[in-house]
């Protein structure tokens, strides 16, 4: 009996799976984001371990989202009591501009990260062009 490895799985079933883990991602970003909204109508504690088990999702997940973390980070700042006297419009204009300002910052975060990355590959891309250089000499001997 010879016990042979499966083949790897094709193109079309690595899409297939591709396409199944964002619709997986999406969902728990869906049940998240209503978890936010039902702690904050019950003017509940919103902490890490609220969200998560308001979504049904292990608290790992909830930090795999930096927007929802700063919101939280907000939320902690100000309590669901102050926020909770918004209404209507208001109410929506202000979770908007707080979720804008995490998402800003997180890609302020991310352009900070790519500049230093950028650099690095400058200052490496210069000190491989000097050891080729270097190496131009040797062979010129």
């Amino acid at each position: 009996m010879n016990a042979s490895k499966p083949p790897p799985p094709g193109e079309k079933a690595q899409r297939g799976l591709a396409r199944h883990r964002d619709t997986v991602a999406a969902a728990k970003r869906r049940d998240i984001d209503k978890a936010l909204r039902d702690l904050r109508k019950a003017n509940a504690p919103i902490t890490v371990a609220a969200v998560a088990a308001r979504s049904g999702v292990s608290r790992k997940t909830i930090y795999k989202h930096r927007d929802v973390i700063a919101t939280i980070d907000q939320y902690r700042q100000h309590p669901p009591e102050a926020a909770h006297t918004e209404s209507g419009e208001a109410g929506v204009v202000g979770a908007l501009r707080r979720t804008l300002a995490a998402r800003e910052k997180s890609l302020a975060e991310k352009n900070q990260r790519i500049r230093e990355l950028q650099q690095q590959v400058s200052e490496q891309a210069d000190t491989i062009a000097m050891l080729y250089g270097q190496l131009d000499g040797l062979g010129n001997r």
